[in-house]
This record gives C-alpha cells, sequence and structure tokens, in this order.
C-alpha cells in the first residue's frame, strides 16, 4: 500500500496518470532466485491509490509463490495528462482526487507522516521510519 501511495503521489504532482500498473517482485532466497515481473493495463488511466493497489494487489496475489520476499516493486507506465479522463456516472472519482490533492497538500506542507494510512502504523508499515531517513540514512 505504501508503495502504491508514493507512485501514486508522484505521478499526481507531475499531472500524470498511468494506463499500466506493473508489480515486480524477487524471492529471500539468494541461492535460489525466484520471482516475477508483470504488469496489466487497466481500462481507465488512474492516479489515486485505490485503483492501483487494487490492480497491484490482483497482480502480486497471482503471480506470487508463496515464498519469503525481499524485494517489492510498483510502477505505472503509459502516462496521460491527468486532465483528460472519462467522466463515469457510477464512478466516485472526482471525489476521490480531490481527497487525494488534499492529503498530499497536507504532506507537502507538514510532513509525510502528518497523514498515514492505518496499515502505515502496523508493525510491517515503513511509513514513518522511511520518513525520518534521506537517502536510507538518518536526517
Amino acid at each position: 500500500m505504501e508503495l502504491t501511495e508514493l507512485v501514486c503521489q508522484r505521478c499526481r504532482s507531475k499531472g500524470f496518470m498511468g494506463h499500466v500498473v506493473s508489480v515486480g517482485c524477487r524471492g529471500a532466497d539468494f541461492e535460489n532466485p525466484t520471482g516475477f515481473y508483470r504488469q496489466v493495463k487497466m481500462i481507465d488511466p488512474a492516479n489515486a491509490t485505490k485503483y492501483v493497489y487494487a490492480e497491484a494487489v490482483k497482480l502480486f496475489m497471482k503471480h506470487w509463490d508463496g515464498l519469503p520476499v525481499r524485494q517489492l516493486g510498483v510502477s505505472l507506465s503509459q502516462l496521460t495528462n491527468e486532465d483528460q479522463y472519462q467522466i463515469s456516472m457510477f464512478d466516485d472519482r472526482d471525489r476521490i482526487r480531490k481527497l487525494e490533492r488534499t492529503t498530499d497538500a497536507l504532506k507537502q506542507r507538514f510532513g509525510d507522516t502528518i497523514i498515514v494510512r492505518a496499515a502505515s502504523i502496523s508493525q510491517a508499515g515503513q511509513a514513518r521510519d522511511r520518513a525520518a531517513r534521506i537517502g536510507g540514512h538518518y536526517k
């Protein structure tokens, strides 16, 4: 979730949405390397964490072999301008876009840990630890 949020935040800051979500994974065993790199094209381009995360999880769960993981990557490609998108009557994309723009503005003004998702508070979450570092080193 945190990786997807960072990718989407970067896309929003540059004014882009992506059509293709890619997920890469490497296994933890150096002696017997495992892993995959897969991508899927979404019907509509997106830069909202909710939609990109859903596609990334589907890809990961479909191709993961159940073994421990040491590296995980998420990316967006085939970028388009975020001002040009298809409006849907059955979707709340405008509300989600405004909400994510607001959280981006808060994070930019007060720091990345001013507002975090509940998943980032768990033991596996790394958002708070990463916010205290620059290039992997403590500030």
